[in-house]
């Protein structure tokens, strides 16, 4: 683990990243990741400042191109959680967004939300994703 954080340190060090008062760097805003480097202890926050996830895929499971929200398929839903709430409040998080019923994830609108599944609709087809247990 030492050598490869020396390997990080010598590659930002090279590329020109300061390495400076990391105290520093964190109240001006930058070095942020330089800090999770050298700090794993340190949780880092991705700020997506409104933009796309970076880490959504680009590609469908077809193979076409997702070049809008419109374009998501069925398959291309992944239900990551279900918050539910005694007065019927309920939310679910799909690739990424946290969703209430009648919001909408490209063309689906969600319909229902239980404790274990979400409905969609997308014109006159419903849907259901099930939340996978863990293990």
């Amino acid at each position: 683990m030492k050598i490869f954080k020396g390997l990080i340190i010598l590659v930002l060090v090279i590329w020109g990243l300061p390495l400076g008062a990391h105290a520093q760097d964190k109240a001006a805003g930058g070095g942020e990741l330089l800090g999770a480097l050298l700090n794993p202890d340190e949780a880092f926050v991705y700020d997506d400042h409104g933009n796309r996830n970076p880490f959504s895929p680009l590609v469908t499971a077809s193979g076409s191109i997702v070049t809008f929200e419109k374009d998501l398929l069925i398959t291309d839903m992944i239900l990551e959680g279900i918050m539910t709430e005694d007065a019927g409040n309920n939310i679910a998080i799909i690739n990424g967004r946290i969703l209430g019923p009648n919001d909408l994830i490209g063309a689906f609108e969600i319909m229902e939300i239980s404790k274990d599944t979400v409905v969609l609709q997308k014109g006159q087809k419903i849907y259901t994703l099930k939340l996978k247990k863990e293990e």
